[in-house]
């Protein structure tokens, strides 16, 4: 994930996902984030994402909950709509 926006992996450690995302977008991912906790998996999620160079990253993400870790976590791929 931190190469396409631009970041070093170690910028993008210890960091929570939410800051890479569009915020004016943060409320649909958001409820699909809570419709992965719920059900398990979601399939096509579109996300936006800021770059470090302020350019927008559009993608479409698939997930399937992980329910062996011991806190909320995923698998996920992700594809660029760009």
């Amino acid at each position: 994930m931190a190469a396409p926006l631009g970041y070093t992996r170690d910028e993008v450690i210890g960091r929570m996902i939410e800051v890479f995302y569009l915020q004016a977008r943060l409320p649909l991912h958001d409820a699909r984030w809570y419709e992965l906790l719920e059900k398990g998996t979601i399939r096509d999620a579109d996300r936006s994402y800021l770059r470090k160079d302020g350019a927008l990253l559009e993608a479409r993400v698939s997930a399937i909950l992980d329910a062996t870790a011991p806190a909320a976590s995923c698998a996920s791929s992700r594809r660029s709509r760009t």
